[in-house]
Order: structure tokens, then sequence, then C-alpha cells
């Protein structure tokens, strides 16, 4: 398995390198190299997407185009909605037919149907293979990633915090104690601007974008008022 640093090595040394669906540690460990002779994009398909694949290249080479991605999208419909299928089921399935999970982007479960973002060499291979999940019958075929409109619900709020320390915030949206938020944020499932961090601490500013796994993201507006006991009303936007 190709390691972030046999990446780069190979973009130094042919001009271009096209990542497997890097986890969000990995993207989160590629974002930190800082490196004068490369530039890295980064796409999984849609906006919110959390597994990504990276594209590095010479720093003289033209941006990279959509396509060079090489991310397909597999709609899996079914054929019956009595029985609950879960994200574990899909991916269950697919690993059952040998495929190595790098190959695997986001998976986007809901009621009738499935959205799977896949690297394209294995589309013929899923749609041969891909016939039912939990025991219900499916019909897969390959759509534009265009077609794709996230789930993700957009709202704005205004929050009442102490400070903008990452657990304040993160605690007063996900409504968890301060003990429950600080473990959220050291088990490493927070990111600040695609970066993991850990640091209960931060201090956040306006448009620092976070994202919290199996959640969704808050990116921070502005603070709008200050409350006579010095509190802030912070505006944050909402997607999850």
């Amino acid at each position: 398995m190709a390691t972030i640093n046999d990446y780069i090595k190979k973009a130094k040394i042919q001009g271009f390198a096209l990542t497997k669906f890097l986890d969000t540690t990995e993207s989160s460990d590629l974002r930190k190299v800082k490196n004068p002779l490369i530039k890295v994009y980064y796409n999984g398909g849609f906006i919110e997407s959390e597994r990504v694949r990276a594209i590095i290249i010479d720093k003289n080479e033209e941006d990279p185009q959509d396509y060079e991605f090489e991310i397909s999208l597999i709609k899996v419909k079914l054929k019956a909605d009595f029985r609950e299928i879960s994200h574990r089921n899909v991916l269950g399935t697919l690993m059952s037919f040998g495929i190595k999970r790098e190959t695997i982007g986001d998976i986007v479960v809901n009621e009738n149907e499935i959205y799977i973002f896949v690297v394209s060499d294995i589309v013929n291979l899923l749609l041969d293979q891909l016939k039912e999940i939990n025991k219900i019958a499916v019909n897969c075929s390959v759509v534009d990633l265009m077609e794709f409109k996230t789930e993700l619900k957009e709202e704005t709020q205004l929050i009442n915090v102490a400070s903008k320390r990452l657990d304040a915030v993160i605690s007063k949206i996900l409504n968890k104690s301060r003990n429950d938020t600080n473990e959220i944020i050291k088990k490493g499932l927070v990111q600040i601007n695609h970066i993991v961090c850990d640091n209960i601490s931060y201090q956040l500013k306006s448009n620092d974008l976070i994202s919290i796994r199996h959640y969704g993201r808050i990116l921070i507006k502005d603070v709008v008022n200050i409350t006579r006991k010095d509190r802030l009303i912070l505006e944050v936007s909402i997607k999850h």
C-alpha cells in the first residue's frame, strides 16, 4: 500500500501522482506537508466528502481537471424498503468482493437509494457483482457526479458561548457536556480547515471550518454581540 511519502516522491519524479481514497487522517497529514516544489488538489466527488483522492503535481504543471481524479458514482436503488440498510451493510458487501477499502470513497445511505463513490477502474466489477445488500435486491447504475445532491441541511445559528475555544463551541452546538466534547476532540474526530485538531483550547477565528466526523461541518462567522456578562453571541453556519 502506497504511503503519503510514496505519492510525493512519485510526483517529484514524474510530475504527477494520483492517490487512493484517503481517510480523514491521511488527508490531514498530506495537508500538513509544506513543499514549495509541489501543489496538491483534493476531490472526493462532492464538496462535503470525508474521503478524498489527491492529485500531487509539480508546481509548474497546470491545475488538474475534475475527470483526472478518476472518481465514479454508483447509484443503488433498493427493490424493497422493508429492511433498514446501514453504511456498515453496504461496506461489508463491497469488501466481500475482495476489493480494497482505499478504492471506495464516501457512502451515502438514503431511504430508498444509496450513493457510492469509487475509483473508476472498479465500476464494472461492482455493476457485475452488486446484486443485493443485507438480503435486499438492488439495481445499480453509474450516474454523473453532478446528479448527486447532498442531503446535508444548512442552517445559520446564533450561539451563546463564553469564548471561541474549540471545546466550548462544539459543546454548545452538539449539546454535549464539556467532557464528552473533549473526548470527541482527543479521539481525532475533529478537523479545522481540513487538518485534524486535538487541541481542546484552540481559539477559533472567523472563517474557520470545523469538520466533525459523522456529524457535519461548522463554519465560524462573526461575533455579532457581547452580553453584559461578557459572553459572545457567535454566528455559525452548520451543515449536518
